[in-house]
Parts: structure tokens; C-alpha cells; sequence
């Protein structure tokens, strides 16, 4: 009888021990995820997607409505807070990126902990997380996908955990993926995605009768209503649903994206390696947790396809499925570092030495790729549209007061001086699809200002040199800047040392009229 007493003491030591040992883990990972999404940091900027969100923010702390006939307000949404404590700049829009980068860190670790109560997983997983040069690098471009990843985590987190009689769970659920909605419009593949999760998680069935019961069920009414009121709202409130999302998807596209998609997800050159971990990683948790692997399986089918038709393609577009391909990797990884894993025959011999030597290839690249992209920061950001920004403005400031600015990146210039005018040629694309409708609006625009004596200038950027490289508002600004130069003449006025992404330099011309 006397023994019992230091029995549980001793059993309890030993499970405050292990929880410590894993709070010190992660807390050691999200501080090497600091380190590399911190260190070396400067600010970086693309037209228009950085700087239409700065104005929107800017606006709505003025107390105005979500104003972007471009883009959806979640992100907005998002940066309005801290905006509000620390200003609206592009080093705010960083660091909330970077938060919600680092917040994934502890959410996969829970993530892969409750499908499978694998410790040593979880913390790899994490781990793999902390240091996925995809992730990494997304976070300090301060790319909205960053949260986007983040937050889809935290839905596919939450599903096994909602109860079908809960209100409360359907309306913080139906906030939940209608913010995603916002942040991006294909985000509205979560929903069906998330029932069919919850559907195979509660072992309801996926018979048409178990669904439509499903959705009949407080939970998911609940959280249907909340997500169409808030659609609705930010529809009725907003400008955004007048833009031009999916006018240049392009289904031709879509095979050899996937497969360069693919490409991403495995770590490109190390998925020779990756990949191989990546799926006996799924064949463990569809043994551990079979609704688990099933739904992550679907949703990264799913995100691709959706994904696919862009006719420009960007590692970070796959972002919120790195999450769980990095999960899979980490059960296998966990599972061939493990002593006590038995390893039968030559074949699963040899299998195991590979592995293990895939896993310190793995690891090796997760960790020394984002330090050497960290390193050579000063490059992406020379590169930037917001270093081209930063010499372009020291020759506005130099030119005349009441002076027009023709412009398609006039968004980057909203602290330029006051006493200069500019005519955004995406704004004008947005009114007019027709380009040489749209041309000859600003021509008169040009000549009027001419006539009244005073000057005209015609800020030349990347969207002229590569007409065709995005698609939709983007497109064919070559049109302006030909127009106004049949009849008028150009005359260069300043030429930015630097260079966007290496190739394109911003020219201010001075417009002359053609008698002059």
C-alpha cells in the first residue's frame, strides 16, 4: 500500500516531463521559424497586389467601405487591425504574415497529434513547417497565402471536433470559411471539401442521404447561413465582385500545371526524394486515421485541379497543401527514425538506409534553403516593384506642379507629391475592357492637359513590356502607350537603375505634342 503513492507521483513527473520536453521542441521550432523569416528582412512590393491592399486598409481606417474593384476584402479584413496599431505600410503586411506563418507551426504539430497521436511526428511535422522554404518564403514576400494556409489548417483542425447540433460551432465555422472565401475566391472548394471531411470523420456515410441529412443538421445550417450573409454583405458593400477573377483561366493549361504543381509540392529537385516519403507517409495515416488521410488526399486533389487553369503559376498557389504532403512526410520520417521499428528482409532493409538517407537530404534542404534565400533577401528586394517605386519617386518630385502622370503602377505612388496628378491605366482598363476604346480616353485626357500648357508624362513600366503576361486588367497596356505615341513624341526623362525581377526598368517619358 505504500508503494502506490510514488507510483503516480513518479508516472505523473514523467508526463509533465514529456510535455515540457515537447513545449521546448516547439517553442525551439517557431524561434528557428523567426530567425528565418526575420532575419535580413527588408520590404518587398508588387503592383498591384501589395499596394491595393495598403489603399484599401488606408481607406477603411478613414472610416470608409472596402473600396478594390480588384481583389476581394479578406485580406483587407486581416491587415485592418494591426494596420490600426502599427500603421498601414508594407512592413505591417510582413509582419502579419510572418504571424500567421508562425502560428502554423504549433497548429500542425496539434493537427497531426490529433489524427494520430504520434508525438514524434507532430514535432517533425512542425518542424518541417518551421522550415519549408515555400512557407518561409511567402511569409517574408508578405503574400497573402501565408494566412491562407494557415487558416484552411485550422478549418481542417476544427471539422472533427464540431458537433451537428452546435450553432455556435456552424457560425465561427461558416466565419471561418467565408473569410477563406474572401482571402481567395477558389477557397469555396473548402466547403464541400470540409462536409465530406466531416462526413467520413463523424462515419456518417457518403450516401446522397447522409450528406443531404448532413446539411440539414444545426451545424451545417448554421454555418451556410453564416457564410452566404457574409458573402452577400461584403457583395452589397463592396466593388470587388466587379473585377475580373477567372476572365483569364485557361483550361488548356491545366495538365502541365498540375504536374509542375506536383513539381512544387515534392521540393522540385529533392522530389526524388520527398515524394517517396511523402506517400508511405499517407499509406501510414490512411492505416492510423483513415478519415484524416482521406481528406487531406482530397483536398490537395482538389486545390490542383481548381488551381490548374491559371495561365501564370506560382509555388506559393500550393502553399495550403504543403501542410499535410510535409505531415505525410513526417510519419514516415518518424517511422524510420524510430529504434524500435521492425525491419524484416533485405529488401525493407535496404529501404530503410534509402529512407534515412532521403530524410537528411530532406531535412538538409528545408533548413539550408530558406537560410540561403534569407542571405540573398537584398536581391529579391531589389527586384521589387517597391525598389523601383523608391528611385522612381526622386524623379517626381522634380517635376513641375500640376504635371499628369500617365501610368498602369500608378498604385505605388500614393505618397508622391501632392501637386501631381496621375491617370491609372488600371483603373481605366477596369471602366473600359476595350483597350483602344480605353486608349482613346486617355489620349484626350493627354491633349487636354497639353493644350492647357501644362505637362504630360508617361511612366513606362513591366505591363507595357510584357502585354500579355498575366492576362484580363492586366493585359495589352502596350495599347496606351502606342496610342499617344502616333500622334505625339516621347522624350525620356528618368530610367530606374534597377530592374523588375531582373529584366524590366521603369522609364519616365515626358509627353510632347506633335508640333512641338
Amino acid at each position: 500500500m505504500e508503494l502506490t503513492p510514488p507510483i503516480q507521483r513518479s508516472t505523473a513527473g514523467l508526463i509533465i516531463s514529456e510535455e515540457l520536453v515537447t513545449r521546448l521542441v516547439l517553442s525551439a521550432l517557431v524561434l528557428v521559424g523567426l530567425v528565418l523569416r526575420v532575419y535580413n528582412l527588408s520590404p518587398v512590393a508588387w503592383v498591384p497586389d501589395h499596394y491595393e491592399r495598403l489603399i484599401e486598409v488606408r481607406a477603411m481606417l478613414d472610416g470608409e467601405l472596402p473600396s478594390s474593384a480588384i481583389y476581394a476584402p479578406g485580406f483587407s479584413l486581416v491587415l485592418l487591425f494591426p494596420s490600426a496599431l502599427f500603421g498601414a505600410s508594407l512592413s505591417t503586411m510582413q509582419g502579419v504574415t510572418i504571424a500567421f506563418s508562425l502560428a502554423l507551426i504549433p497548429l500542425v504539430y496539434l493537427l497531426v497529434m490529433q489524427a494520430t497521436k504520434d508525438r514524434a511526428a507532430a514535432l517533425i511535422a512542425a518542424g518541417l513547417c518551421a522550415t519549408s522554404p515555400y512557407l518561409v518564403h511567402s511569409s517574408r514576400f508578405g503574400y497573402l497565402d501565408s494566412v491562407i494556409t494557415t487558416l484552411t489548417v485550422l478549418a481542417f483542425f476544427l471539422v472533427p471536433r464540431l458537433n451537428r447540433s452546435s450553432i455556435k460551432a456552424g457560425v465561427g465555422f461558416g466565419a471561418l470559411l467565408a473569410l477563406l472565401f474572401l482571402l481567395r475566391q477558389s477557397c469555396a472548394i473548402l466547403v464541400p471539401v470540409m462536409v465530406l471531411y466531416w462526413m467520413v470523420a463523424a462515419q456518417r456515410g457518403l450516401s446522397p442521404g447522409s450528406g443531404i441529412d448532413a446539411l440539414k443538421s444545426r451545424l451545417w445550417l448554421s454555418a451556410g447561413a453564416t457564410y452566404l450573409a457574409m458573402l452577400a454583405a461584403s457583395v452589397l458593400l463592396g466593388e470587388w465582385y466587379g473585377g475580373e477573377f477567372g476572365s483569364f483561366l485557361e483550361a488548356a493549361e491545366s495538365p502541365g500545371n498540375i504536374a509542375l504543381f506536383a513539381f512544387f509540392l515534392g521540393g522540385q529537385l529533392a522530389s526524388i526524394f520527398a515524394v517517396p516519403l511523402m506517400v508511405a507517409g499517407a499509406m501510414i495515416a490512411f492505416r492510423v486515421n483513415r478519415s484524416f488521410c482521406i481528406g487531406a488526399v482530397v483536398l490537395g486533389a482538389v486545390w490542383l485541379v481548381v488551381h490548374s487553369p491559371f495561365p501564370f503559376i506560382e509555388a506559393r498557389y500550393v502553399d495550403p497543401i504543403q501542410p499535410f504532403t510535409l505531415s505525410f512526410a513526417a510519419l514516415a520520417i518518424a517511422r524510420v527514425i524510430r529504434p524500435q521499428a521492425k525491419v524484416a528482409g533485405r529488401p525493407a532493409r535496404l529501404f530503410r538506409v534509402w529512407a534515412m538517407w532521403a530524410t537528411i537530404v530532406v531535412l538538409g534542404l528545408s533548413v539550408g534553403l530558406p537560410s540561403l534565400r534569407a542571405a540573398r533577401w537584398h536581391v529579391y528586394a531589389e527586384r521589387s516593384d517597391y525598389q523601383l517605386e523608391v528611385e522612381m519617386k526622386r524623379a517626381l518630385y522634380d517635376l513641375p506642379p500640376e504635371s499628369l502622370v500617365v501610368s498602369a503602377v500608378s498604385r505605388a505612388f500614393q505618397d508622391s507629391p501632392p501637386d501631381v496628378r496621375f491617370l491609372d491605366l488600371i483603373d481605366v482598363a477596369l471602366t473600359e475592357s476595350d483597350r483602344s476604346v480605353g486608349a482613346a480616353h486617355v489620349l484626350d485626357e493627354v491633349e487636354a492637359i497639353l493644350e492647357a500648357g501644362d505637362q504630360a508624362y508617361y511612366l513606362f513600366s513591366h505591363l507595357e513590356s510584357e502585354p500579355s503576361n498575366t492576362g484580363g486588367i492586366f493585359d495589352n497596356h502596350d495599347v496606351f502607350f502606342a496610342t499617344i505615341g502616333r500622334d505625339h513624341r516621347y522624350i525620356q526623362e528618368y530610367r530606374t537603375p534597377s530592374r523588375r525581377d531582373g529584366k524590366h526598368q521603369w522609364v519616365l517619358y515626358r509627353i510632347f505634342g506633335g508640333g512641338d
